[in-house]
């Protein structure tokens, strides 16, 4: 089913969890094309580039905020769009590392 943990730490997971599990299961196989684009060249360098670009426009923001008093409104645009993609990344690499840790070592008290 999938390859972020064994089939035997799957059926255990379920059998503590009981079907409440399968929705778990399910967000790991929605969440899964995401993070295997992440992993690929292409996926790195968009994310590389994504970053590179967000720390360019935060710093001419700033530099233009205490130089002329205000910033181009395209670029504030730009900066929130991509603050917007790097937090969507980052909640989807949390979520997988999150779900497939509880497949891995299911805790019956949660």
């Amino acid at each position: 089913m999938t390859k972020e943990f064994t089939d035997e730490e799957r059926d255990m997971y379920l059998k503590v969890v009981g079907r409440r599990g399968l929705s778990v299961l399910s967000l790991i196989d929605n969440l899964r094309p995401y993070i295997e684009s992440m992993n690929d060249d292409l996926g790195k360098q968009i994310l590389s580039d994504d970053i590179k670009m967000h720390a360019e426009l935060l710093n001419k923001i700033y530099t233009d905020l205490i130089s002329k008093g205000t910033a181009e409104q395209r670029d504030v645009i730009m900066l929130q769009l991509l603050d917007g993609r790097l937090k969507t990344a980052y909640d989807r690499l949390e979520n997988y590392k999150k779900f497939t840790g509880l497949v891995r070592n299911p805790d019956p008290g949660k």
